[in-house]
């Protein structure tokens, strides 16, 4: 039996991370919220998720503070960035590649293939 791919989703806003987990699990991933950059980080060791999904804007450390940390832990993981945003707009500095970026306002079908070409590659 294969295990579930993890998805760790990292976002300040617990409505928006209670829909996102059900959603994750309604399509058979194993899901873990975290709702900051530096509890995202301490989890991040610990749980070594298959990809992040991860809000720009958060109170404390940003999304792409946690994402440079997350990327010298793991340079391979795969990373969505979620923002309202354009990508032009989002000031992405010191990464020798850019995140896969999830607009904001998304819809489910979005987020689904989002999720699966990031864990595709």
């Amino acid at each position: 039996m294969s295990q579930k791919p993890q998805v760790m989703v990292v976002d300040d806003d617990l409505a928006m991370c209670g829909f996102l987990q059900d959603f994750l699990v309604a399509r058979g991933y194993s899901a873990l919220t975290v709702t900051s950059s530096t509890e995202a980080i301490r989890r991040f060791h610990a749980e070594r998720p298959s990809a992040v999904l991860l809000d720009v804007i958060m109170p404390g450390m940003d999304g792409l503070a946690a994402l440079a940390a997350l990327k010298q832990i793991d340079h391979e993981v795969p990373v969505i960035v979620m923002s309202g945003y354009t990508e032009e707009n989002l000031a992405i500095s010191g990464l020798t590649e850019r995140p896969a970026l999830l607009q904001k306002p998304f819809t489910p079908r979005d987020l689904r293939r989002r999720i699966r070409e990031v864990l595709d590659r």
